[in-house]
């Protein structure tokens, strides 16, 4: 995650980053569920805007969560000279738009996995990034959970020597969430596992087997 020191002048001094979240529908979804609860807990960080299609929708959850703007226009939210962080928090085919905008307003970037709807969209976003020096994150949060950067350190400190096979189960409600999405083209991936974002997990252990290779399938429920 982007670093709370902000560079000023010779030193640097300590602020808060001032976050603005895209998708913030006051009826649920990520930016309601995950967003919004984890930034409150970090104290690195402050919501200081949401924005949503409906304006309604923006100012419920600006209310219930004591932020001080809400926005029906994304713009109006990046261009805001009290966000330094876009989080971006809605469906895929909107991500390039929006990453454009937040990249052209000179903002950090969260946006949610998957980055755009092609690897091509994807890269040229990420050169976009680059040219304007910005600091981007994908939210591939999975591969920073606890477990799996404990196995990553196991693997590499050779505690479970070379591993010949891994069975790996995984099972969720949202797996038909996931289908529906795919056959609407807002994911990209009809392989569920990673969707499920369990290739980090699979990276770790393809690095540390005999073969480095990996095969990997999955089953529907």
């Amino acid at each position: 995650m982007l670093s709370p020191v902000v560079e000023h002048g010779l030193g640097a001094r300590k602020q808060k980053i001032r976050v603005g979240i895209i998708g913030a529908s006051s009826t649920g979804g990520w930016a309601l569920f995950g967003h919004l609860p984890a930034l409150k807990m970090l104290p690195q960080y402050v919501v200081t805007a949401v924005c949503a299609t409906n304006q309604e929708h923006a100012d419920e959850v600006a209310r219930r969560h004591g932020v001080p703007h809400a926005f029906n226009r994304p713009k109006a939210l990046v261009t805001h000279p009290e966000v330094d962080l876009v989080v971006i928090s809605v469906k895929a085919p909107e991500h390039d738009a929006l990453v454009r905008a937040a990249i052209a307003a000179q903002k950090d970037v969260f946006c949610e996995w998957p980055l755009g709807t092609s690897t091509a969209q994807a890269a040229a976003l990420t050169k976009l990034a680059e040219a304007a020096k910005v600091r981007t994150v994908i939210g591939l949060q999975r591969r920073l959970s606890p477990g799996v950067r404990y196995l990553r350190d196991l693997l590499d400190e050779g505690y479970v020597e070379t591993p010949r096979l891994v069975p790996l189960h995984a099972a969720s409600p949202m797996y038909a969430a996931f289908a529906r999405d795919v056959a609407e083209g807002t994911r990209l991936a009809p392989d569920f596992s990673e969707a499920l974002k369990l290739h980090r997990l699979l990276d770790a252990i393809e690095k540390a087997t005999a073969t480095g290779r990996r095969q990997t399938w999955t089953e529907p429920l």
